[in-house]
């Protein structure tokens, strides 16, 4: 590397943990496949294409984060928790943003489609503290 960056990873492929796929690779990957998916179900339809590119894309941006990465970390001991979820960050992004219907793709793509006032409290969570973690839109 020499660049001292961190390197960030989505997972591993299968049981081969020194597969690792980066998870700028993983997000672009999901964000061309989820519109070539919306294009065929909607052709012509740009705006659903495009939304579907953007749930891609902030799918697992709370991958992102240094407690993630060190929970995907075989040798890590950390557990799962409120620190190691990652849904929320992208959801946040793209509700704060007001890109509503991406932001319930993006919320529920582990755990299922919450009503709107769920959704809304899931990204404002003092648990989470997702809108304070974004950067300035």
């Amino acid at each position: 590397m020499g660049h001292g960056l961190m390197q960030y990873y989505a997972h591993t492929f299968g049981e081969d943990e020194s597969r690792w796929q980066p998870l700028r690779e993983h997000l672009r990957n999901v964000a061309e496949l989820a519109k070539k998916f919306a294009r065929e179900a909607r052709p012509g339809d740009t705006s659903f294409a495009e939304a579907a590119y953007a749930a891609g894309l902030l799918h697992d941006l709370g991958k992102y984060r240094p407690e993630f990465q060190e929970y995907i970390d075989p040798r890590s001991e950390r557990q799962a928790s409120a620190d190691t979820h990652h849904a929320v960050y992208g959801s946040a992004a793209a509700f704060f943003s007001n890109a509503i219907s991406v932001a319930f793709a993006v919320a529920g793509h582990h755990s299922g489609l919450r009503d709107f006032s769920k959704l809304a409290t899931f990204v404002s969570s003092e648990k989470y503290h997702a809108q304070a973690a974004l950067p300035s839109l």
